[in-house]
Order: C-alpha cells, then structure tokens, then sequence
C-alpha cells in the first residue's frame, strides 16, 4: 500500500464490508497524527440496530510502511468479517435480556431446575391472562 489510490480502495473494501452487515449504522474513517509518530487510524463505528449505541472499534498502524498499513487494514477487515449479523445480534441481545429475566426470576425465589419445562409454564400463563383478558368485565358505574 504505497498510494493513495490504493489506501482509498482499501478503506472503499472495508466500507463495503461494513455495510454488507446491513447495520443500521457504520462508518469507516482514516485519520493520522503528524506528531505521533505512529501511522493512520482506521476507525470503524457501527449501530447494530436502531435502539443500540454506537459502537467503535480503532486500528492503529504502527508506521507509515507498507506492511504497518496493510497489517492495520487487515486488523479493521478480520474484525467486521468477526462482526456478527443483525439477526444474529439481535438473538444475542434477547438471550442476553432472558438472562435478565432469568437472574431477576431467582432474585423473587423463583428458581429453574433441571428439567423444569419453562415454555410450559410460559404457556400456561399466557393462556390464563388471555382468558382473563376475555372474561373481563369491568363494573360500569
């Protein structure tokens, strides 16, 4: 990588690769500090979804050399290919809040044992409040 041409079309495949995620969100920039001493910064911010934040990801290069740059650029690339996709983070942040949900269960003394069936137990709840819902009959003053 000794242009700029090529340092654009670098930065043009890790953009591509970006977007490819369908994020609803993400940016690559290049940015350098003369006095630094180091090389550019790729840096990479994304939004999985409309209700996350931003995330960022930064690589440095240690030098202006070819190979520092290429070994930055390759760094930015292995990290979004690692990136995993919307539907895939969206099961994550589910597992993750039914985690919550789970921690909060046994914070009340509710606690899952083995074998326990918590989808029927689910079911059974969400059958009871639907027929609660529709024997209602609230008193009409």
């Amino acid at each position: 990588m000794k242009t700029i041409k090529e340092l654009t079309d670098a930065l043009a495949v890790i953009q591509k690769a970006g977007e490819a995620l369908e994020y609803r969100g993400f940016d690559v920039r290049i940015s350098a500090d003369p006095t630094s001493g180091l090389g550019p910064r790729i840096s990479l911010d994304y939004k999985v979804t409309e209700d996350d934040g931003w995330d960022f990801k930064g690589y440095t290069a240690d030098s202006w050399a070819p190979e520092d740059l290429e070994e930055a650029f390759l760094r930015a690339e292995n990290h979004i290919i690692s990136l995993p996709t919307v539907e895939e983070a969206r099961k994550e942040k589910f597992i993750a809040a039914l985690g919550n949900l789970i921690d909060r269960g046994r914070k009340e003394g509710i606690e899952l044992v083995d074998g326990h069936d918590i989808m029927a137990d689910l079911e059974a709840t969400m059958k009871r409040l639907s027929e609660n819902v529709i024997t209602h009959q609230p008193i009409i003053d």
